[in-house]
């Protein structure tokens, strides 16, 4: 995790809350995903919407090869960061993180959306600004849907536990950066 950090965002970016994207996403565990899109492995990569472009920079045996996986998250995940709206940006040049790995769950051209419409990045304010439908996250084999989400309740909650899941990781690791650089919130 912590190489594939460094390849794309730098040394200082904080990669410990990047496991608590793995740990949110799939509880650190390989598997497939129930939603109806198939998503694959710790990082519930979908094939649908990122097959093409993983295979295009190198990243095409991410289902299969755990190495290429870690690299095709962190890629996908700089392709988010580097989408968030210029009204994120922190006083390091930096854009806030929370909306990156929001991005990440959900889209990030709807949350630039959100953020732009606020006029402001700010999560609390954001959750104002947001608009989804419910949206089935676990399909049967049949077709049928076993239970609804609102989608602005998802989001708001993915970014809440990858920061609690990250610090408990950075804390595990012995880490006592600050995180002066990058910030969160």
């Amino acid at each position: 995790m912590k190489k594939y950090s460094g390849r794309y965002f730098g040394i200082d970016f904080p990669y410990w809350y990047s496991i608590g994207v793995l740990k949110t996403e799939s509880n650190c565990v390989w598997m497939r995903s129930k939603d109806g899109h198939g998503s694959i492995g710790v990082a519930q990569i979908t094939p649908k919407w990122w097959d093409k472009e993983l295979k295009q920079v190198g990243y095409g045996e991410y289902a299969v090869d755990p190495a290429a996986h870690i690299g095709a998250f962190k890629y996908m995940l700089y392709q988010v960061y580097k989408s968030v709206t210029p009204l994120c940006l922190t006083p390091t040049n930096t854009k806030k993180l929370w909306i990156t790995y929001q991005g990440y769950n959900r889209s990030i051209g709807k949350l630039n959306r959100e953020v732009r419409l606020a006029s402001v990045c700010s999560y609390d304010v954001w959750k104002l600004f947001c608009k989804e439908r419910d949206i089935c996250v676990w399909k049967l084999p049949n077709g049928t849907c076993k239970q609804w989400r609102n989608g602005c309740d998802i989001n708001s909650s993915y970014s809440k536990k990858v920061y609690d899941y990250g610090r408990g990781y950075k804390r595990y690791l012995g880490i006592d950066s600050k995180e002066v650089y990058y910030m969160f919130w």
